[in-house]
């Protein structure tokens, strides 16, 4: 595929950046953010949380997701705590290194100025700002993702059979992090029944050798499944929710209308018109834009049904943008379309900065109104865990009892240690999420609990204590329209779970 792109490179036009060039922006770029992440201790979210538990008891696979991040935050915070910073502290440079696997990409299919114009204009992503200032899973994903389709590019050329190789190493490890890299089949698949040169250039013995060394990568998380009900798997398949389809058009527009906001407004909407004129014209197309698009149109596509026929979040479709960027800042490049790139990145560009400042600003009492507080989630949490450490130290003999995640999650954190051995409440018996599947208040029999609840009233656990006493409430003063209140209860003498 590079071979063939050689022949439809990009004009040269001013003298591309080098490597060393764009290694400083990523780097300035990456320390900025560290610092930011260091300085302003944004308060962990519900799932940034749980993920740091996580962490605490490593193994090959978690209810909700592969382990990957749990190793990662593991591996952070073994080094310097753990601090908010140091949860984080992964994702801007998994993100860096993203970012020069896209810049690699680039050069390949078109040159070094398609190599620097991709990588940064990947980098300024919207989606990308913000993700590289939280931990999810999307993090090892996309680095996978890119390093996967770089070394398949290079496979296709006939470099050998280390590429493939490489391919399946990076297959699994994404696999490892996200089972969205799934979609990676989805879009080899396109590409072999939609390129002919694709179809002629794939190597069974290669693909065979990837998909082994894939698997091997994988097993673990899947023997952990194996042992454990498949409960990821499962909680995979309710998340789809295909039982409960709606079938919305509405849905489908405002997950479109979110990826204007995750790549750009300006990039988005010519991504979507170039997308187009290569999938009707295709004459005007070469089997480097029928790869690049094979690895980014059908996870968009698939996305936007997932929305119509239930729901679908913002970042569902993040894969996509590696191989999208690329082919759209090679046919704007290619037809000379260079100023609408440069504006583009001068929006997106415009749009990281913004959000920086005010993540800055937030932090010195200037508070976005809550619709566009990236970070209202998240706020309070860090307040309300000294309240509840103070209640264990009242209590030390009681466990700390939740009736939700969120609570539960974000509180075993700001608490930390003294929450540590939580339980959750969960007298239905089934498991809904990785507390019910780690906990049981049943292992105390006859103990006391700190009952920690947003639930007006402790009506529903009365039967299954001799007593329960109110021991007060506390309310978040984030800031004025935010708000979280939490009351708390002393139960003493569990006697199981009665109706």
């Amino acid at each position: 595929m590079a071979d063939a792109a050689a022949e439809h490179s990009v004009p040269s036009g001013a003298a591309a950046p080098g490597i060393l060039t764009f290694a400083a922006v990523i780097l300035a770029v990456t320390l900025v953010r560290l610092a930011v992440l260091t300085v302003l201790a944004i308060p962990l979210s519900m799932d940034e949380a749980q993920y740091w538990i996580w962490s605490r008891a490593l193994d090959f696979g978690y209810y909700s997701k592969p382990p990957m991040i749990a190793w990662l935050i593991g591996a952070t915070t073994s080094l310097c705590g753990d601090g908010e910073a140091c949860v984080r502290a992964t994702s801007p440079i998994l993100h860096a290194a993203t970012s020069f696997a896209v810049f690699a990409i680039g050069n390949l299919v078109g040159g070094p100025r398609l190599g620097w114009w991709s990588g940064l204009a990947f980098t300024f992503l919207p989606g990308i700002a913000i993700s590289a200032m939280i931990m999810s899973t999307d993090v090892p994903l996309l680095l996978a993702w890119s390093v996967a389709l770089f070394c398949l590019i290079r496979a296709l050329d006939g470099r050998g059979m280390g590429w493939w190789i490489g391919l399946g190493a990076a297959f699994g490890l994404g696999l490892m992090a996200k089972y969205a890299m799934l979609f990676f089949v989805l879009g080899l698949v396109t590409a072999v029944l939609w390129s002919p040169r694709v179809r002629a250039k794939v190597s069974v013995g290669g693909l065979v050798s990837a998909s082994i060394i894939g698997a091997l990568i994988y097993a673990p998380n899947f023997v952990w499944n194996l042992g454990n009900g498949f409960v990821s798997y499962r909680h995979t398949s309710d998340n789809i929710a295909f039982s409960e389809a709606v079938f919305d058009l509405g849905h489908a527009g405002e997950f479109i209308l979110t990826q204007f906001g995750v790549v750009g407004p300006v990039m988005f909407g010519a991504l979507l018109v170039c997308a187009y004129r290569a999938v009707r014209h295709p004459q005007a197309r070469d089997d480097a834009d029928t790869l690049l698009l094979s690895f980014s149109l059908p996870i968009l596509i698939l996305i936007v049904i997932e929305a119509f026929v239930t729901r679908a979040h913002a970042n569902w479709a993040a894969t996509a943008y590696v191989a999208g960027t690329i082919f759209l800042c090679r046919k704007l490049l290619r037809t000379g379309a260079v100023r609408w790139l440069q504006g583009a990145f001068a929006v997106n560009f415009a749009a990281s900065v913004l959000l920086f400042n005010a993540v800055i600003a937030d932090a010195y009492g200037y508070h976005l109104p809550r619709a566009l507080d990236a970070v209202a989630k998240t706020r309070g949490w860090d307040e309300a865990g000294p309240w509840v450490r103070d209640l264990r130290r009242r209590y030390p003999g009681a466990v700390a009892l939740f009736d939700n995640r969120t609570d539960m999650a974000s509180l075993i954190y700001y608490a930390r240690p003294l929450a540590d051995d939580a339980v959750m409440w969960n007298p239905w018996g089934g498991v809904h999420n990785h507390f019910e599947l780690t906990t049981d208040p049943r292992k105390h029999p006859g103990g006391d609990f700190i009952y920690i609840t947003r639930r007006e009233s402790p009506s529903w656990i009365l039967p299954s204590f001799e007593a329960v006493t109110p021991l007060g409430e506390w309310q978040t003063s984030a800031y004025p329209g935010h708000h979280l209140r939490l009351r708390a209860y002393l139960a003493e003498g569990f006697r199981g779970y009665r109706p």
